[in-house]
């Protein structure tokens, strides 16, 4: 966690010599976003170290949190735009990026022998334990969130 937090601090001394405002709540975002990377999945996405939102990830997960937190007063409309496959091959809706985004750090982390033990392998651990109880798509949703 010392990485994304040391380049948090950095952009604050940057924008202090510069006299520029900063947006904290952005930067914290990022710094926040990277930490997570490195608990889940022993590397960061990079937010903190670039000061954007690398690939519009964080823009989706506001997204989808605002989808979540009214799909349970819409569920037909929920059903039709996350059961319908079309939707989901054309990636319309954020829930898309964001399992490609997941995804794609599975696969970067899972081909990384050097990696900390760290959550997925965690949960990669409990899957090769449960003895069939567990799904690799179980791992992947925890991933997710």
């Amino acid at each position: 966690m010392d990485g994304p937090i040391a380049s948090l601090l950095s952009w604050m001394e940057k924008y202090a010599e510069s006299g520029n405002p900063m947006d904290l709540d952005k930067f914290f975002t990022y710094t926040a976003f990277d930490v997570i990377g490195e608990v889940v999945f022993s590397t960061q996405f990079g937010f903190s170290e670039r000061g954007i939102d690398v690939g519009n990830a964080i823009r989706n997960s506001l997204a989808v949190n605002v989808y979540v937190a009214l799909c349970g007063f819409f569920y037909t409309l929920h059903t039709i735009l996350i059961g319908n496959p079309i939707v989901t091959y054309l990636g319309v809706l954020p829930f898309g990026h964001l399992y490609n985004t997941t995804m794609n750090a599975v696969r970067e982390r899972e081909g990384n022998q050097d990696a900390r033990y760290d959550m997925l392998a965690h949960w990669n651990k409990a899957l090769r334990e449960s003895k069939g109880a567990m799904k690799a798509r179980d791992v992947h949703a925890q991933a997710s969130w």
